[in-house]
């Protein structure tokens, strides 16, 4: 039973986040990783990284339908999700995802966004993903 209580307080202490799982239906959305605070039980990583639309820039975007829904999940399921729309370099809406889902635009065009997960007060990180909606 000892053995059994270590692995299983061992398995969430990677020194990263859990990566997210985005999917729109069948199709994956490939998701990056951005800034994030991982604290383990002797270790406190802060990594910091470029914004979401600069992260994307260079990433090609997914093709999704108007109106679909996007979901996203992870591995171990973080208290808390915010989902940020960004316009350039700047935040244009914020919403936190009660149901880790969000609906697809109904206006086509390319949309870049950025996911925070929030699973402790030391355990963050953020995710960027891109869609074209057709």
């Amino acid at each position: 039973m000892l053995m059994l209580t270590v692995l299983l307080l061992l398995a969430g202490c990677g020194s990263r986040p859990p990566m997210a799982k985005v999917s729109s239906g069948d199709t994956e959305i490939p998701a990056e990783l951005g800034t994030y605070s991982w604290k383990t039980f002797n270790r406190h990583i802060v990594a910091d990284a470029e914004g979401p639309n600069d992260m994307m820039a260079d990433k090609e975007a997914v093709t999704l339908e108007p109106g679909g829904e996007v979901k996203v999940s992870f591995s171990n399921k973080p208290k808390r999700l915010v989902l940020t729309r960004w316009v350039g370099n700047e935040a244009a809406e914020e919403t936190e995802l009660e149901s880790n889902r969000f609906a697809v635009p109904a206006e086509a065009g390319e949309y870049v966004y950025g996911i925070r997960a929030e699973w402790s007060k030391h355990k963050s990180g953020t995710f960027a993903i891109k869609i074209k909606v057709e």
